[in-house]
């Protein structure tokens, strides 16, 4: 196992946006989720990456310090920061020169 989603549960008020979704993801996997705007989709990655938590359930990675990419659906960049200024908040100086 890669990945283990456990009875997640989220809500925002009264709006339920997910309840009880559970599933596992083997190593190597591939999948997609897929649903109607406004479904958890997003809040579903979201407290999987760590990036918000969830009410209820747990997120469990079958290693220790797993890596976690995430690409929101719109553009997430510093508007104070440069170009570079973005990237180095992101990469360290031996990977800058090479993603520019």
């Amino acid at each position: 196992m890669a990945l283990k989603v456990v009875a997640i549960e989220k809500s925002y008020g009264e709006l339920k946006v997910l309840d009880r979704v559970s599933f596992d993801v083997k190593p190597n996997e591939f999948i997609c989720i897929v649903g109607e705007s406004g479904c958890g989709k997003t809040t579903l990655l979201k407290i999987i990456a760590g990036i918000e938590k969830a009410d209820k359930g747990e997120v469990v990675f079958g290693k220790d310090n797993p890596k976690i990419g995430f690409v929101f659906q719109d553009a997430r960049i510093l508007p104070w920061k440069t170009v570079i200024g973005n990237i180095e908040f992101v990469l360290d100086a031996a990977k800058m020169d090479r993603a520019i």
